[in-house]
């Protein structure tokens, strides 16, 4: 009789693990990736911007995926110049600022599908010319990357590059002069004006730009020291996005956590239910 209490009990104890641990992997094993957006009806500088980026974290390594999802911008105000982001570990706490390794800021040309364009205006100042840009993919590209990485915190609405989340982490195209590969959302191109095209003034010129869309993004790659404390379980828990030329308070927002993927949620509620029948079997054994 107790041999076969104790075979039950371990059943639901195991039940009851296998929920725990079904939970634990339909999180974790997603938990070192977090998708943030622009929130609905987002501007910046009184201009309608929208945006994507997805943060990555492995052994010593964070992977930032940009997208601009806006079609046909006006200024490049609309366009992205720098990522903001939090690190924490997997229990919240805080993360010690990692910074060994973040003397450069690596743009993935291969190796990944859906990687965005190079995209160039041509020079105007002779002449007049359309809004169309010539497109090249990145893996065609000699573009390097200009973007630069800070972890010396500014605050938010500072007007120098650096960290505007405390104890947090900026990429950013402008780290001075006039910044380039601006990430730029799809065409047509129709209504951008000077400050896009150039036209005209060619010292307004922001060329190359880096193209994407909603199915194509641009990867930077940030690579840390040995034993920098970024793993596969590091949280993501905070982001921010900056658009245009200058840092200004009106071009910075705060993104939102996109909305857990359907099959996600439906993973960890499998985990719970399981979890919930395995402490009721063991509440209620039968003689």
């Amino acid at each position: 009789m107790r041999t076969a209490i104790k075979e039950r009990s371990v059943r639901i104890s195991t039940t009851a693990l296998s929920g725990l641990l079904f939970c634990i992997f339909a999180v974790t094993g997603r938990a070192n990736t977090v998708t943030f957006v622009t929130a609905p009806g987002a501007v910046s500088n009184l201009l309608s911007v929208s945006a994507r980026v997805v943060i990555i974290t492995t052994l010593n390594r964070v992977e930032i995926q940009i997208s601009d999802l806006l079609s046909n911008p006006i200024t490049d105000a609309q366009t992205i110049s720098a990522i903001d982001w939090l690190l924490h570990n997997v229990d919240n706490s805080s993360i010690a600022q990692p910074v060994a390794g973040l003397s450069k800021v690596t743009l993935l040309k291969t190796g990944e599908t859906n990687l965005g364009n190079v995209a160039n205006f041509a020079d105007c100042a002779a002449g007049s010319c359309g809004n169309v840009p010539t497109i090249t993919p990145l893996a065609s590209s000699t573009i390097v990357s200009d973007w630069s990485v800070y972890t010396n915190y500014v605050g938010a609405s500072s007007v120098t590059a650096g960290a505007q989340i405390v104890g947090g982490t900026q990429i950013t195209a402008m780290n001075g002069g006039t910044p380039s590969q601006l990430i730029l959302g799809p065409g047509p191109y129709t209504s951008a004006n000077n400050s896009i095209t150039g036209g005209r003034l060619s010292q307004l010129k922001h060329n190359p730009f880096l193209q994407t869309d909603l199915n194509y993004h641009i990867s930077y790659i940030i690579d840390y020291g040995t034993n920098s404390g970024v793993t596969a379980l590091t949280q993501i828990t905070q982001a921010r996005m900056s658009f245009g030329t200058t840092f200004a308070a009106n071009q910075e927002l705060d993104l939102i956590v996109e909305t857990p993927e359907p099959a996600t949620t439906a993973m960890m509620l499998g985990g719970l239910g399981l979890i919930v029948i395995g402490t009721r079997r063991r509440r209620n054994p039968k003689a």
